[in-house]
């Protein structure tokens, strides 16, 4: 009995390797409910040219065994997929690649990933996506590089929308897909990112972000924020004029946020004129919405572009009330950022720092703004950090009185150790009958012991004393400043968190490093031991 290989079975075994069809006319699978076992059915059934038609019109015999039975199959189908060695690959059947697309792209949506990577290495495929934060495989790594090649070439030939250029296995590429995937059950139009970029060895790899995996808006009230961070938020929206900086790395939940005060504002001020500058638009605010493309020209003959800094000097002329630009990204864009602030609007800008202090430094050194124009009376209202950290899995969360025991059962007495002395250092030793930990090996319903995410902020809010050390740019002796007024970190939400039994100690940590604090004397003493 050997395993049936053809074009089109190829694909599918590459893809899932749960079911194989045999020459008796028989498919193996571990698993029924395989997402691809349907499709070798299909296959099996429609074919006159597989096995010369052996098999055509007739429903093949389908039995679940184990998966070691299968593994030996599997060794010899490996042998039989011997990776090519040129470089040129046929997309000619461009539906075929397209259907790999959507099924991987499907296949993120049923794990509720926000990302898919899709990269190709020197000799192989490999396809992941990321839930709660944590990048996820789809399937074995395939040993097959034109796999991806082809998918990239489909994607920027045939597929994206908004694309910068064709497909050039050498450059840099960016577009948007809009494709009708099943999301809940439901049939619903899908907005992607796709962003390519190259890599050595005929590589590259491929990222793409789902940007309306929410269908609606969320509410500001339910994204993990306390009350005194909410109240300050509300005194925000109230307010006729001034700028609110928010900060945080790549998927930090910065557009949620944005979008939940859009929408807390609209329900409040129904008369405001509220406009908005993205690359590209997430969610459907129900406002102006006007989609940056930096890399188009405003018109042929104009040495100008569609970027930030064109668009913050159009809406001069719109007469707006509350304003949101996607993007601080030079010194044009924080210097007509400072200018609507000024002039009477509300606006709401983001950033790239790694702290509510960092966004001073950044914009004084980087993009070159004068600290006299940041420390400008009532221009700066907010000035906040973000990150999002995994939540425990609520169905199989270890108590605090139970971990030891239990994790040392599974031979991670370093974790637990690990867990225990983040307690100690930031004096949380006490009163943690509230506390959980990770289940690493998780349940049903979570990734590994998490399942969603929370928002973790650091907040600081403007006054004169906060003003003068902006000016002198003292940003230590602003740190201890705010300090003795009761500032609160990043760790220090994370913190509360971790006490109230929603967040993992150790995955805290890895998401707030300050959780960790570390002389840098018993750093080097124990650099050669």
């Amino acid at each position: 009995m050997n395993v049936v290989i053809d074009e089109y079975l190829k694909t599918i075994y590459l893809e899932d390797s749960s079911s194989l069809f045999f020459d008796n006319g028989h498919i193996w699978t571990v698993n029924l409910q395989a997402p691809r076992l349907q499709n070798i059915i299909d296959h099996v059934k429609e074919s006159r040219d597989l096995l010369d038609g052996k098999y055509f019109g007739k429903s093949p015999f389908v039995r679940k065994v184990k998966n070691s039975v299968l593994d030996a199959y599997r060794t010899d189908l490996k042998k039989k997929q011997e990776v090519r060695d040129e470089i040129d690959f046929d997309i000619s059947n461009t539906s075929d690649v397209k259907d790999r697309l959507w099924f991987i792209m499907q296949e993120s949506i049923k794990r509720g990933a926000s990302d898919v990577h899709i990269e190709v290495l020197k000799s192989s495929t490999r396809l992941l996506c990321r839930v709660d934060g944590v990048r996820v495989q789809i399937g074995d790594e395939i040993p097959d590089p034109n796999y991806g090649r082809s998918i990239f070439s489909v994607i920027f030939l045939d597929v994206a929308i908004d694309k910068l250029s064709d497909f050039s296995e050498a450059a840099t590429n960016a577009g948007r897909i809009e494709v009708p995937l099943l999301v809940k059950g439901k049939l619903r139009n899908t907005i992607w990112r796709a962003s390519y970029m190259p890599a050595k060895d005929h590589g590259g790899k491929v990222s793409l972000r789902w940007l309306n995996k929410n269908d609606s808006i969320p509410e500001l009230e339910d994204l993990g924020y306390t009350d005194g961070q909410l109240a300050q938020f509300y005194k925000f929206i109230r307010r006729s004029k001034g700028v609110f900086l928010l900060s945080g790395v790549t998927n930090s939940g910065k557009t949620t946020l944005i979008s939940s005060l859009i929408k807390k504002s609209k329900e409040q001020y129904s008369g405001r004129s509220h406009h908005t500058l993205e690359d590209p638009p997430e969610f459907d605010l129900g406002v102006v919405q006007t989609h940056v493309q930096p890399h188009q020209k405003v018109a042929e003959d104009l040495d100008e572009y569609k970027d930030y800094g064109y668009y913050t000097k159009v809406l001069l002329r719109q007469d707006p009330d509350f304003i949101s630009i996607g993007e601080i990204r030079d010194h044009n864009v924080a210097m007509e950022t400072c200018r609507l602030g000024d002039t009477g609007q509300l606006v709401v800008a983001t950033l790239h720092t790694s702290s509510a202090i960092g966004i001073g430094e950044t914009l004084i050194s980087q993009y070159k703004v004068e600290p006299a124009i940041l420390a400008t009376p009532d221009l700066m209202v907010i000035w906040a950090t973000q990150t999002l950290v995994s939540t425990l899995c609520p169905h199989c969360k270890v108590s605090h009185n139970e971990v030891k025991e239990y994790y040392q059962s599974l031979n991670l007495e370093s974790e637990y150790n690990r867990g225990m002395e983040i307690f100690s250092l930031n004096k949380v030793d006490e009163d943690l009958k509230d506390v959980y930990w990770k289940n690493p090996k998780g349940c049903s319903e979570c990734n590994n012991g998490q399942k969603g995410l929370t928002s973790l902020l650091e907040m600081i809010v403007f006054d004169n004393d906060d003003l003068k050390y902006l000016s002198n740019q003292d940003y230590l002796g602003w740190h201890k400043s705010l300090i003795s007024k009761g500032y609160k970190e990043l760790k220090d939400h994370a913190i509360l968190k971790i006490k109230y039994g929603m967040l993992d100690v150790n995955t805290a940590a890895d998401r707030v490093p300050t959780l960790i604090p570390q002389e840098s004397h018993s750093v080097y003493l124990k650099m050669l031991n």
